[in-house]
């Protein structure tokens, strides 16, 4: 034997050290991670520095790094070089990681918020540590690279939100805070507690000919007509007379006279509200047990009360329509539109605002089959008549005048619908459908003209309707 092949004991020893501490075992392939995680931060926050920008912006900024966390992912299993026990325990151990965050976390971090933060940051969390430790030839740089991922993900178990803006950016705030929520019913309590309670009288005539009945106004159509504001700040500057706080909420304000009435969330119940528009003080409120939450919309109803003839129509986010005597509050019916529409509350909650039209008050239920659109008789809550609308919408039904009828309007996922208020039976279906939600409304434009809006990528058209005998056509 060559005298130069042999090893002495002492690095005989030290290999076999070496092989029964890192059998198998090889540096990270780590250039992957390395160009995916500045990715991951430009995708989540470069998007918010463009304003007004296409739909595609604030998606890429809301799943983008999810995607990529996906990539990540995918790098780890299959081209990381790491053991294959390395890969397994690394999926299952990331999967623990969301498990227990999510399990300790507040409520309000549930939802799309796991997809837009959490999962990343795990994700993000677990990369980093295995690129610092790629060079760690040992099963140690996989739980230290889960426990990064502890940390990372653990930052959500700090914080809680309260919805999200229109560029998809979450208002957030320490867990320890006080919710917007607990501040207002705090300041609630204090204001019940302190003040005497003071009876303000309602006027009946009021309520009768209110100014601005309904969602988006008299014609539906968002337009005050007959007042003019001076449009020089400068010179006339709008003084503010009180303010006050209101409930969680995406209802708008209906005006009688003096009064304004709304819809509000106080605990865990939601409230149709009614106020003296001269103090902003209290005049009564009518409240049913109802909470629906959901991390995108957040919480409260998402409709619109209206007046009508000395009553008030109310729609809530999980599903009670109610009919209350505008001048005391008093409840006078109740339906529940999950059992009458055969349907759980969709996504971000029942948010049409009721149409009020003869005798009977309409809602978009976006039921299956023929329950998309229902009428209630307004002396009873009685169901009149059902109709087919889309289940994917989260638009309200209105009054539009063709060609001297009244029909009742509504803009569904289908496209837009045109029925007898009456009876429900279908005068014209212009089909556009839309593969999201549309929660806009339809616009009457030089009398015979439809604008249907839709956004997100399918766009908006306007639509000329003609007569041809007994039908209804449309061109684009």
């Amino acid at each position: 034997m060559n005298p130069g092949t042999q090893r002495s004991p002492i690095e005989n020893v030290e290999k076999t050290e070496q092989s029964a501490i890192h059998p198998a075992y090889r540096p990270l392939r780590v250039w992957i991670p390395t160009l995916l995680l500045p990715c991951m931060g430009l995708v989540r926050f470069v998007p918010d520095l463009v304003q007004d920008g296409p739909s595609m912006i604030w998606m890429a900024s809301a799943f983008g790094p999810f995607l990529i966390g996906l990539l990540i992912m995918s790098w780890w299993v299959f081209a990381s070089r790491a053991r294959w026990t390395e890969r397994l325990v690394g999926v299952i151990g990331l999967i623990g990681v969301l498990v227990f965050v999510l399990s300790v976390s507040d409520p309000s971090m549930y939802g799309p918020l796991v997809a837009v933060m959490t999962i990343p940051m795990a994700i993000a969390g677990f990369a980093i540590g295995l690129v610092i430790f790629s060079q760690r030839l040992s099963f140690q740089r996989t739980w230290i690279a889960l426990a990064v991922a502890l940390i990372a993900a653990g930052f959500t178990t700090l914080v809680n939100s309260d919805g999200v803006w229109g560029n998809f950016a979450f208002g957030m705030d320490w867990r320890w805070n006080k919710t917007s929520e607990e501040k207002f019913l705090e300041k609630l309590g204090s204001a019940k507690k302190s003040s005497t309670v003071e009876k303000i009288s309602l006027s009946e005539e009021a309520f009768e000919n209110p100014e601005w009945p309904n969602f988006r106004g008299p014609n539906h159509d968002s337009c005050q007509h007959g007042l003019r504001f001076s449009d020089d700040w400068k010179k006339s500057p709008p003084k503010e007379l009180w303010r006050i706080p209101v409930g969680p909420a995406w209802s708008a304000f209906v005006v009688a006279g003096k009064y304004l009435v709304t819809q509000e969330q106080r605990q865990n119940s939601e409230a149709v509200v009614c106020y003296e528009a001269d103090s902003g003080k209290q005049v009564w409120e009518n409240s049913i047990p109802s909470r629906f939450y959901e991390g995108l919309g957040g919480l409260g109803p998402r409709a619109t009360p209206t007046i009508s003839h000395g009553s008030i129509y109310a729609m809530g986010a999980e599903g009670w329509l109610i009919k209350l005597n505008a001048i005391t509050g008093e409840l006078l019916w109740k339906v529940d539109i999950r059992k009458a529409a055969q349907r759980d509350p969709p996504m971000w909650g029942f948010s049409s605002s009721p149409l009020v039209e003869g005798d009977l008050v309409s809602i978009h239920t976006a039921g299956t089959a023929d329950k998309g659109i229902m009428a209630f008789d307004i002396a009873n809550g009685e169901l009149k008549w059902s109709a087919p609308a889309g289940e994917h919408s989260y638009a309200s039904p209105q009054i539009v005048t063709l060609y001297g009828k009244k029909l009742l309007a509504l803009l569904s996922n289908e496209g837009v619908h045109l029925l007898e208020p009456a009876t429900g039976k279908s005068v014209f279906n212009y089909k556009w459908p839309h593969m999201g939600y549309r929660a806009l409304q339809t616009q009457l434009v030089d009398q015979n003209k439809l604008l249907i809006p839709t956004g997100l990528g399918t766009g908006t058209r306007l639509v000329e309707i003609t007569e041809s005998g007994e039908t209804l056509e449309a061109n684009e």
